[in-house]
């Protein structure tokens, strides 16, 4: 994934296209701390592989349609509230 985010002031620049891990590994964690807290609030069980089944699951791809399957993983998370 890509944002435009605010970073510090001492890199000298009001904003900064990160991409990739620097992104996508914070993106995933928040989403699966969301899940997480979702499934406790509702005293839902829950095991690793079932958070990894329902984030795999529940993933958009259809976004990235045009994008090699073996590049672009297995989607977008979606995780409502």
């Amino acid at each position: 994934g890509g944002a435009i985010a605010p970073i510090p002031e001492y890199t000298l620049s009001a904003n900064q296209l990160m991409n990739g891990t620097s992104m996508s590994s914070p993106n995933a964690c928040g989403n699966t701390a969301l899940l997480l807290s979702a499934l406790k609030q509702q005293n839902i069980p829950y095991t690793p592989y079932g958070i990894e089944t329902a984030l795999i699951n529940s993933a958009n791809d259809n976004i990235l349609n045009k994008i090699d399957n073996v590049a672009r993983g297995y989607g977008l998370l979606q995780v409502n509230g």
